[in-house]
């Protein structure tokens, strides 16, 4: 059976729980497994790993907190949260962490660099995805066979235990709850979680956009807010990007100081800027290019005057 599946240790538990089940449920508890019961609950959970990578991306990041592109004073922070969770996880407490930032692909950065420095899978799910609640999307669970929903799945104990779960709100929906404090008709699906997070034993992260409210849900052990890297570093990655034009230290100085962002922001906006260059029949893109592109996507005139902007 060891050649034919291959299992983690928290499967194999997953398994040999469903045997259990089987057994009791045909009146042999207490009894004895069987070969035949192991194969048939193995091959369930099979079945049962294909279900969840429909909502769940697992990965085992090899990322260290010292090479993220933050302030050492965010990386001690980081540091810091590690500790927390090994005091919580020796007695037997789960640790549940709130970070704020506005790109949510740096918070998975900083997320990924924590899995890859506790030595732990992580386990990603998109908010909006995991917090449905139509029957059509509901799934099976590993251990007792029974359709549940998918925020169910993801905090089951077999799998959340040893590993970092991740929930990313790209649209920033969990922060817009948090900062209505909670007077609105459409968070049942964040109460479920919260509800989930009070019982919980491993470690859990919530990556949202644009929290405001100081009052943050005492469910969460710690609010981590990501700050923008210096001026400077953002410069050196504008420079990076944009190696093939000529642009001063001092275009690119105001551009930062006027849209502050971080790394990875930058690298997904030089990508767009020079993308509408190339469609507008240009094989390079301008500074006109990178502050329009970032007033689309941000929604606001941060053109300068220089370029036509208010």
């Amino acid at each position: 059976m060891a050649e034919r599946y291959q299992f983690s240790g928290g499967l194999i538990k997953n398994a040999i729980l469903m045997a259990i089940n089987a057994a009791e449920e045909d009146g042999n508890k207490g009894k004895l497994l069987t070969q035949e019961q192991l194969e048939h609950a193995a091959s369930l959970q099979t079945a049962s790993i294909s279900e969840l990578s429909r909502i769940c991306t697992t990965t085992n990041p090899v990322a260290k907190v010292v090479d993220l592109p933050f302030s050492q004073t965010q990386k001690n922070e980081l540091n810091g949260v590690m500790v927390a969770w090994d005091w919580m996880r020796q007695s037997g407490r789960g640790f549940n962490l709130l970070i704020s930032t506005t790109d949510a692909t740096t918070g998975i950065h900083a997320v990924s660099a924590l899995a890859g420095e506790l030595g732990v899978p992580l386990r990603v799910f998109d908010f909006e995805t995991v917090s449905s609640i139509l029957r059509d999307e509901m799934l099976v669970d590993p251990v007792t066979q029974r359709k549940v929903y998918p925020m169910t799945l993801a905090f089951s104990d077999a799998r959340a235990d040893s590993a970092i779960t991740l929930f990313v709100d790209w649209t920033g929906e969990a922060a817009r709850i948090i900062n209505s404090e909670f007077d609105n008709d459409s968070c049942s699906k964040y109460q479920e979680m919260l509800a989930k997070l009070r019982t919980q034993r491993g470690f859990f992260c919530l990556v949202t956009k644009g929290i405001k409210s100081q009052k943050i849900p005492v469910e969460f052990h710690h609010h981590l807010t990501l700050t923008f890297p210096s001026n400077a570093l953002q410069v050196r990655q504008w420079q990076a990007n944009l190696a093939n034009e000529v642009f001063s230290e001092q275009e690119l100085t105001a551009l930062v100081e006027k849209n502050p962002m971080h790394i990875a922001e930058i690298d997904s906006l030089a990508t767009k800027a020079e993308v509408r260059a190339l469609i507008q029949g240009r094989n390079e893109p301008g500074l006109r290019d990178i502050y329009e592109t970032i007033a689309q996507l941000r929604g606001k005139s941060v053109i300068p005057v220089l370029f036509g902007g208010g």
